[in-house]
């Protein structure tokens, strides 16, 4: 199996293949005036040697936004291939459909502030979609896909023109630690980029991460909600379990700095690594068999939604951990389904936090109207389809997740009341409409500022290039709007963070019909930076 280690050796064999194609210049017309930027007629395909192929999805527009989003969970020892494996129905198919969602949206000018924006120029958005598997050596061989049609150096600076589409912003990713690999690459073509979901304070560090933005607010605020309810709820001595990387990581260190003349202890820290499945064995037996862990009841866990499965499920295994502790996790846990699997018990009680909920009806409506014969747009539907209704396509290769399914699927599945799946919507989709809104609406502003003499309506015009990147963070980061279909306040501070509110819930189990769901039991808004 390829694993492969990012960090600066990898960042170097990249830029050096960088270097090698900047290079091979010699039958190209110069112009050494001209600026890098992303020109897609169709994407090209660029994979490292026994890396799996990969499907994306592509919309062409006059301007094309790229996205990622973890559609599948990464590879891992337990299968004994490089493949990425379980599709992620609500993390990963829920919000790429988001982002899909979003174009329509601008695109049709269905939203009055989108056809009020928008409508001057008549500019069609499209996309260039990869599933960045969770895994930032994937994520990164998809990023250069984007890259590399930059680096032609037989686009001089004249036939930048209207009749070029172009990449002109990224969308993605979700994990803080994919986000880095892939913000390390567009950093070199100058391509903004705003994230939906990564939280990790690392990338709040400008100039490493100056073409990144969010959405959503930096961990530094959650790590101040977590204090806040450990204080609340009287608890002195916890137990910390921490997921190796960047988030977990990160996530502990801003709460020991946040404990700093509080009379809270931590007993211990653990690291679980999703990569390695003995190691949550080895935590629940180390926080149940330690001596020192034998008084703690809350236990803080910093880790994402496949570590919080892992960590429930091995906790369930053993009925009587089941109510020993108080889980306290942080939104990557929040209040998504996904992580309780089958192991609900040993959540029961469990507080978690994520960003302020804003749902979208529309989106909703959008959602539950797609159908696998309609929905062509997308490869992963139907997976999805065949994940969430136990079918199998007749047309379907056999696969390790569908092996055991023999109902043949159907448009109608998501009617049929004998195989009723629940449906809700997943809590950051309203944050990846935010993004694409936020990204459509600067590249607006742009387009505006360098056309102004422009007389044109349906093309961009000829002063808008070479195209400029720097430009378009420094219009998004002081874009302020009210996305009128979520009902929220987009607006960032000075380096690109999100500003927002946190929702604290609790997982219990319902008096009237001992079902267990999750509830909301309070909010927590930093006073420093929300102006919401």
């Amino acid at each position: 199996m390829l694993i492969v280690s990012l960090p600066r050796l990898g960042l170097l064999l990249i830029i050096l293949i960088l270097i090698t194609f900047l290079s091979d210049n010699s039958n190209c017309d110069r112009d050494d005036n001209r600026r890098t930027y992303i020109h897609h007629n169709q994407p090209p395909e660029f994979r490292a040697p026994h890396s799996p192929p990969y499907d994306f999805i592509y919309v062409p527009g006059d301007i094309v936004l790229g996205g990622f989003f973890p559609i599948h969970q990464p590879p891992s020892y337990e299968f004994g291939s490089n493949q990425c494996t379980a599709i992620k129905r609500e993390r990963g198919i829920q919000r790429l459909e988001a982002m899909l969602f979003a174009l329509d949206v601008i695109n049709n000018r269905s939203s009055y502030s989108m056809s009020s924006l928008l409508n001057k120029h008549n500019i069609r958005f499209g996309a260039l979609i990869y599933d960045s598997c969770d895994y930032e050596s994937y994520a990164v061989e998809r990023a250069l896909n984007m890259l590399l049609p930059s680096l032609d150096q037989c686009m001089p600076s004249s036939k930048q023109n209207q009749s070029s589409s172009f990449v002109a912003g990224v969308i993605g990713s979700a994990s803080s630690i994919v986000s880095m690999a892939i913000a390390d690459i567009l950093r070199l073509a100058e391509i903004p980029q705003i994230s939906y979901a990564s939280t990790s304070t690392e990338l709040s560090q400008k100039p490493r991460f100056q073409y990144f933005s969010r959405v959503v607010p930096p961990d530094t605020y959650q790590a101040e909600a977590v204090v806040s309810i450990i204080q609340f709820l009287n608890w002195t001595y916890v137990a910390v379990i921490k997921e190796t990387g960047s988030y977990g990581e990160r996530l502990t260190d801003d709460f020991k700095a946040k404990l700093k003349n509080k009379t809270i202890c931590i007993a211990g820290e653990l690291s679980v690594n999703v990569k390695d499945s003995s190691s949550y064995i080895r935590v629940i037996k180390e926080l149940h068999e330690d001596e020192k862990y034998r008084f703690v009841v809350g236990v803080i866990v910093f880790a994402q939604e496949d570590s919080v499965r892992q960590i429930l499920n091995q906790t369930s295994s053993r009925k009587q951990l089941n109510g020993r502790w108080v889980f306290l996790g942080t939104d990557g846990w929040g209040k998504k389904s996904y992580p309780l699997g089958n192991f609900g018990r040993a959540a029961i009680n469990a507080i978690t936090i994520a960003p302020k909920l804003y749902l979208i009806s529309e989106f909703d409506d959008y959602f539950n109207s797609l159908s696998p014969s309609l929905n062509t747009r997308n490869p992963w539907f139907r997976e999805y389809w065949e994940e969430t209704y136990k079918c199998k396509f007749e047309e379907s290769p056999k696969t390790f997740f569908n092996q055991n399914y023999t109902r043949i699927c159907s448009d109608t599945d998501n009617t049929d009341t004998n195989l009723s799946v629940p449906y809700s919507q997943e809590g950051y989709v309203h944050y990846v409409v935010d993004a694409v809104f936020a990204l459509a609406i600067s590249v607006q502003k742009l387009i505006d500022e360098k056309c102004v003499s422009s007389s044109k309506t349906g093309v961009l015009c000829k002063e808008f290039f070479p195209f400029d990147g720097a430009k378009l963070v420094s219009i998004l980061r002081n874009t302020t709007f009210r996305n009128e279909l979520s009902k929220r306040l987009i607006k960032f501070t000075s380096i690109g963070d999100g500003i927002g509110t946190y929702d604290i819930f609790q997982y219990q189990i319902t008096n009237s019909t001992d079902t267990q769901d999750y509830f909301t039991i309070g909010e927590f808004s930093d006073s420093d930076h929300s102006n919401e």
